[in-house]
């Protein structure tokens, strides 16, 4: 995929799995230890809330408008004139795709 534009709300997260999954699969053997210890609803809430305020868009707008190519980070009542601006700039876009190599198409 080659889109055009990127835009994020605010709320958006960038991950590949939530950052619940994440907290369990990276920091388990702290949080396994925490269990025996009694305190794992701490460790891990505290956990937990590292990663969201890390993958929101608003806490790393920039870092991620570079990594992800979020060309801006628009408000969610704005995203009607934003996407229709963003068509009628895109109206006369010709873009040539390659030749197709197969003579059997994918399912």
């Amino acid at each position: 995929m080659a889109p055009d534009l990127i835009y994020g709300w605010p709320t958006a997260e960038f991950a590949p799995a939530g950052p619940e999954n994440i907290v369990q699969t990276i920091f388990h053997k702290e949080l396994k230890r925490a269990k025996e210890e009694g305190n794992y609803q701490e460790v891990h809430d505290t956990l937990l809330a590292k990663l969201v305020e890390e993958f929101t868009v608003m806490t790393r707008a920039r870092s991620w408008t570079d990594l992800y190519i979020v060309q801006e980070v628009i408000d969610p009542r704005e995203t009607r004139p934003t996407i229709c601006k963003a068509l009628e700039a895109l109206e006369d876009k010709e873009e040539k795709l390659p030749e197709n190599k197969r003579s059997i198409k994918p399912a």
